[in-house]
């Protein structure tokens, strides 16, 4: 298995790199979450890759799991909800994409009944909107995020 090791970044690498643009210096949004210190105070993150999970325990919800299980993906979103354990905590990152987003809003009530989420959420004018700010009363608006690739914060254009 160790042998294979090599072999299986490479995969991996070759997948996220359809998601940079070779016109630009700066990566893809891809590998950007939420700051490591609130991702160390949760049990699963359910969307996150090898090149940025940063739970404990190195277990996280990943987009391409039949490659990445190597390094510790259990699954792909919404699937693997059904098994992390109720009350976990739970960092919920989602790409902003429309369909993933609406899908995400939509599943809102479930998550808050099965775990304690730390959840990231563009500002949007979207049908779902209203349901966010009841929702989540407390919520704190963002305006950085972590850059695994450089290992540095980022400022954001929009907060979240």
């Amino acid at each position: 298995r160790a042998e294979r090791k090599p072999l299986e970044i490479a995969r991996l690498l070759a997948l996220y790199s359809v998601f940079d643009n070779p016109l630009s210096n700066r990566r893809n949004g891809v590998h950007l979450g939420l700051d490591p210190e609130i991702r160390h105070c949760c049990d699963y993150e359910l969307f996150a890759s090898p090149l940025n999970a940063c739970v404990p325990n190195g277990r996280f919800a990943s987009k391409w799991p039949h490659v990445e299980w190597r390094f510790g993906s259990i699954g792909s979103y919404p699937a693997v909800m059904s098994f992390l354990p109720v009350n976990s905590v739970v960092a919920v990152n989602p790409p902003f994409t429309e369909a993933y987003l609406a899908d995400v809003m939509a599943r809102l009530a479930e998550l808050k009944l099965r775990f304690r989420l730390r959840i990231a959420i563009p500002i949007q004018e979207m049908p779902w909107r209203k349901k966010l700010q009841s929702s989540m009363p407390g919520a704190q608006l963002l305006t950085r995020y972590y850059d695994a690739s450089s290992q540095a914060y980022q400022d954001l254009l929009h907060p979240t």
